[in-house]
């Protein structure tokens, strides 16, 4: 079986390094830095580092896996984006702008790799208005783009004004309510009116409506309600 060669962060007993590591070989990685590089990093003894070794060795073992980290929010699907080390950065202001929305947990990196050094943040999972996402910071090969964006139904124009001027401050404004972040991340900042003024019993007000909005970047919903 494949054996760990990573320098332990604290030392504790290498024979427990060995038989931690080999329980899943493919996902040694993954397990290895939940369990040693944690958010709040605790100072672990060697027996407790021992019992969070069995507990996780335990739980790759099991047939229910939702609470390994793999699946952090027991989720059946969560969506991974990719970025070059601004993963924690992009997540920290995406939780402070939605609501039922925060940062679940961070992993570290536990070696070198194109994406980090040790101790440097490698996955941040978080949850936006309670649906979960993964930020991982993954190096530079692959970028963001606005082939893939987050949409946002706003209740009202002062919603979407707000998360219009917070997600644009140093990113693009684009046209029909896109924006690109500075992290490079697309939103579709729409408001919960827009499918009634586009779809309305006038469809000549419609026409207009939709022509109007394909001039606007951020949305108006007075306007659109006016033409």
């Amino acid at each position: 079986m494949a054996s760990c060669d990573r320098k332990w962060c604290w030392q504790p007993n290498n024979a427990g390094a060995e038989q931690y590591c080999q329980v899943n070989a493919f996902t040694q990685q993954h397990y290895f830095l939940t369990t040693f590089y944690r958010e709040e990093k605790d100072e672990y003894t060697e027996e407790k580092m021992s019992q969070q070794i069995a507990a996780d060795a335990a739980a790759v073992d099991s047939p229910d896996n939702s609470d390994t980290p793999n699946s952090p929010d027991n989720s059946k699907i969560t969506t991974c984006l990719w970025f070059d080390k601004v993963g924690l950065e992009a997540a920290e202001l995406y939780v402070s702008l939605l609501s039922d929305s925060e940062i679940t947990s961070v992993e570290y990196f536990a070696s070198e790799t194109p994406g980090g050094k040790p101790g440097d943040v490698l996955m941040v999972h978080f949850k936006l208005c309670r649906v979960p996402f993964t930020a991982l910071n993954g190096g530079p090969n692959y970028q963001l783009s606005p082939a893939a964006s987050i949409v946002v139904s706003c209740e009202d124009q002062a919603e979407l004004d707000r998360l219009w001027d917070a997600l644009s401050a140093g990113g693009e404004e684009m046209n029909c309510g896109w924006v690109q972040d500075r992290f490079g991340m697309s939103w579709q900042i729409i408001p919960k009116a827009l499918g009634e003024i586009l779809s309305g019993n006038d469809p000549a007000k419609s026409e207009r409506a939709m022509q109007a909005m394909l001039q606007m970047k951020k949305i108006d919903i007075a306007a659109l309600q006016n033409v």
